[in-house]
């Protein structure tokens, strides 16, 4: 079965993105040749044409994780809007969320450092505009070095 993306995002590869990944806050480590970003699981890669990402990974859960990564769901681990994106990033992010929810309902999680994104009151902002929800932080009594989690479950 062939995904249709409606506009303005389209289907991306790895390589096409690879430019974006390099410069994200949430890379630890340089990319390999050869190697994709996003995790272990099911990659969805979308693009738009002025150079806004998105990279969700569906994951099969398992484990003894965190109650959020327990269960099968979607990771969004890249988010990027471009300068010139002529669409609002909380539009973008609720198009974004619509494709990956058709693929599979399941719940879509994120994390969101607020120290390394653009400062602003309310880190996570297009998220919320989204209809995603705030899920929990990572370490709640160190603040400094927390991470927002948030997700969007299927309605």
């Amino acid at each position: 079965m062939e995904l249709t993306v409606p506009p303005p995002w389209h289907s991306a590869n790895c390589a096409e993105l690879r430019p974006l990944v390099t410069e994200h806050y949430s890379r630890r480590h340089p990319l390999r040749p050869g190697a994709h970003y996003g995790g272990v699981g099911s990659p969805l890669y979308l693009a738009t044409n002025s150079g806004s990402a998105w990279i969700a990974v569906r994951q099969l859960g398992g484990g003894r994780k965190a109650d959020w990564r327990r269960y099968p769901s979607w990771w969004v681990s890249l988010f990027h809007r471009a300068a010139d994106d002529t669409l609002r990033a909380s539009e973008l992010v609720r198009l974004a969320t619509d494709i990956m929810l058709r693929i599979r309902p399941e719940p879509a999680y994120t994390a969101i450092n607020p120290r390394r994104v653009q400062h602003k009151r309310q880190p996570g902002l297009c998220f919320l505009r989204a209809n995603w929800r705030y899920h929990c932080c990572t370490r709640p009594l160190q603040r400094w070095r927390s991470l927002i989690i948030m997700v969007k479950t299927p309605s």
